[in-house]
């Protein structure tokens, strides 16, 4: 008790807790970094959809010319989607890919740092739910 006492003199304000408080505010403040941290990412994710969005209606309309020569040498309609559904497939294959190696990179240097594992645990969910994010 004398060494509480000497505690709170040299700190005063300072209060002794138990611990079932300090783990109840502790949870509190983390369930709030939590969800502010997914309203960061929502932001993030919209503003990638907006710019994705962007660069995909200004490509067709820069392609106009090109697809308008295709149609006038005799190319079907239908050829014309399935080439520029080919293309995007094999973009979004390549995207996908270079997505994968830069998160990969910098997830396993984070871990290392952090945790020393060598290996990032990401769960099967987090993994799909991603990359159907990123392909839709």
């Amino acid at each position: 008790e004398r060494a509480l006492a000497e505690l709170a003199r040299r700190h005063p304000g300072g209060q002794v807790v138990d611990t079932a408080r300090l783990t109840g505010e502790l949870a509190e403040d983390v369930a709030v970094s939590g969800w502010l941290n997914k309203m960061l990412v929502a932001v993030l994710v919209g503003y990638a959809v907006l710019a994705a969005a962007n660069t995909l209606v200004m490509a067709a309309l820069a392609r106009t010319r090109e697809l308008a020569l295709l149609r006038l040498v005799g190319v079907t309609r239908g050829q014309v989607k399935r080439m520029v559904h080919a293309e995007q497939a094999g973009l979004l294959g390549v995207a996908l890919l270079i997505g994968a190696v830069i998160a990969g990179v910098t997830l396993t240097t984070i871990v290392r740092a952090v945790t020393g594992a060598t290996v990032p645990h990401v769960p099967a969910a987090g993994w799909a739910t991603l990359l159907g994010g990123t392909a839709a």
